[in-house]
């Protein structure tokens, strides 16, 4: 979608009307047309989940690559390590993955406020990029909190961007109020790393580490805290959530979310969820990456256009009430299409990459 100015708000987040359901999630698409490898072949409605980009919806000409084996990357991974393989640890004062399932102080009443709105303070890993445009902040992408001081997003969101024209907000609810309980911040973007081998064609590896200049202070912002990393590499069956300010449909009918939405839905086996996507225009030979898993499927539940870099968030097998960020919202086919389960970038797989650029910087 083209950035319009009735887009800029001075929250710098998504615009929208009165908000419906549950979201079913943001989507958009490349607008690139040259293919780096010979055997390609143009796809439709194939969308990258976020809201930057050209064209108005996912466009009738899109083109996606067949690439090499995937698996020939597992080189830059790396095997999949301890349990709370993270950089803040449950149960210290650098603590990950505690959400308070109510919201901070209770439950904040909207004149507005719907099924499928998330209260203050729950997600509170929750992230948004923004871009600066003059004296306004622009929304890029959604993000994630894995440390203080560190962002997770998905690559296609930030990979057209320097550092220094990025800013992330952090705490923030309702885009268009202040009655929050605590004031969401704002900071610069010091660094920006995105994975040495992404690639735009098939979204593999769209993941990127976006580095705060002021680090989080859990004291003066309690409603601000790190999700863990993944403590196990497979989560099949596990019911996650979703939460962010993205579309609530996909195509023209579908509107911005100016509250916090959340949605449940449970990981896809990855075998089912490769059939289910070789049965639509991706063909009946795509391959899914080990870098990518799935989840959704059932109708009117997705993530979709404006959600892209967001949180699929996972509570641990412990019992322990923490939660673990099992993958970042990526793209899929349309949104909330039943037997079309969403893709995700696959945080277990990276854990060691993730590990290795915000322990350097």
């Amino acid at each position: 979608m083209n950035v319009k100015n009735s887009y800029y708000l001075p929250t710098g987040l998504p615009p929208h009307n009165t908000p419906p359901s549950p979201p079913t999630g943001p989507t958009h698409h490349s607008t690139e047309r040259i293919c780096r490898y010979v055997d390609c072949k143009l796809l439709h409605q194939y969308c990258k989940r976020h809201l930057v980009g050209s064209g108005t919806e996912c466009g009738l000409q899109e083109v996606c690559c067949n690439l090499p084996n995937p698996h020939d990357q597992d080189r830059f991974q790396g095997a999949f390590s301890s349990p709370f393989n993270s950089l803040s640890h449950p149960g210290t004062a650098d603590s990950c993955g505690l959400r308070a399932s109510t919201g901070v102080n209770g439950r904040i009443r909207h004149p507005i406020q719907e099924k499928g709105d998330a209260d203050f303070g729950e997600y509170p890993w929750q992230a948004a990029v923004l871009k600066k445009e003059g004296v306004d902040n622009v929304y890029v992408c959604a993000g994630t909190l894995i440390h203080h001081a560190h962002v997770l997003t998905a690559a296609h969101c930030v990979s057209g961007y320097e550092a220094r024209n990025l800013r992330v907000r952090l705490g923030e609810w309702d885009v268009n109020r202040d009655t929050e309980f605590y004031p969401h911040i704002e900071t610069d973007v010091t660094a920006l790393y995105v994975h040495p081998e992404y690639y735009s064609g098939n979204l593999i590896n769209d993941l990127a580490v976006v580095r705060l200049r002021e680090p989080v202070d859990a004291l003066r912002s309690p409603h601000i805290t790190p999700i863990c990393l993944p403590s196990r590499p497979d989560y099949t069956g596990h019911r996650c959530w979703v939460s962010g300010w993205g579309k609530d449909d996909f195509g023209s009918s579908g509107q911005y979310q100016t509250i916090l939405k959340e949605v449940d839905m449970e990981i896809v086996d990855r075998g089912v969820c490769e059939a289910a996507l070789r049965s639509t225009r991706l063909g009946p030979t795509y391959s899914l990456h080990p870098g990518m898993i799935c989840a959704g499927g059932q109708a009117g539940k997705d993530a979709c256009k404006g959600d892209g870099g967001g949180p699929l968030a996972c509570e641990s097998s412990t019992g322990s009430g923490v939660w673990e960020l099992t993958g970042i919202v990526s793209w899929g086919i349309g949104c909330g299409a039943p037997g079309v389960p969403g893709v995700y970038v696959n945080i277990a797989y990276y854990s060691n990459w993730i590990r290795e650029i915000t322990t350097r910087f």
